[in-house]
């Protein structure tokens, strides 16, 4: 009977050591808060009338914690150039995420509770036709957690959010092309873009539209 006791103290030992390490392998504040927005913006998406985003291009992802680590050097909420100097959506052509017809990016820094930030975003009419485009199919959403400095501001401590958007084509963006394979799909859009004008002005013409 004491052997057996030894067994059970040991065995207790072993689970109290492994609910006391849980909390250090836990998923950290950022996944939650990742997911958080992306359920957020899909319910107001159904408020709407809008189909869900889909989640599930890892590239977008990668490019969105890019520009929330970028935001955290430099936050530029207005003009969402990159500490370089580029154009934010630049991230998207170096995380592979070149299908794409049109592209759309939302960020927020110092945030308190996610739906919050959500009815900040409604409230600005760009952030606004991200969140409730008809043309985005998919998102990525990255979050920064750690300390950052806003313009003007202190030194502060917490999340920086960044959201990338695209509609998804079967076509690379013209963006994320170089030379003279770029000019022929910016001309073959051009070209389709035309001709859909046409069919559409043909059917008013002839009342079927």
């Amino acid at each position: 009977m004491k052997k057996r006791s030894k067994h059970v103290i040991s065995v207790l030992s072993v689970l109290l050591a492994v609910l006391l390490l849980m909390p250090a392998f836990a998923a950290p504040a950022s996944a939650a808060a990742a997911d958080e927005f992306v359920q957020l913006v899909n319910a107001e998406r159904a408020k709407n009338g809008l189909p869900a985003l889909n989640t599930t291009n890892s590239g977008l992802h990668a490019a969105a914690k890019t520009r929330a680590d970028e935001s955290a050097v430099k936050f530029d909420v207005k003009d969402h150039k990159r500490p370089d100097g580029t154009v934010w959506h630049t991230v998207l052509k170096e995380n592979e995420v070149t299908r794409y017809s049109t592209a759309g990016e939302t960020l927020a820094a110092g945030i308190t509770a996610p739906e919050d930030v959500l009815a900040t975003w409604l409230n600005n009419s760009a952030d606004r036709a991200n969140i409730l485009s008809k043309e985005f199919t998919h998102i990525g959403v990255g979050i920064y957690e750690g300390k950052f400095t806003l313009v003007g501001d202190e030194e502060q401590e917490g999340l920086i959010v960044a959201i990338e958007f695209i509609a998804e084509s079967k076509y690379r963006h013209p963006d994320t092309i170089n030379g003279i394979e770029a000019f022929f799909l910016n001309l073959y859009i051009s070209f389709v873009n035309v001709w859909n004008k046409g069919i559409n002005w043909v059917k008013d013409l002839i009342g079927l539209g």
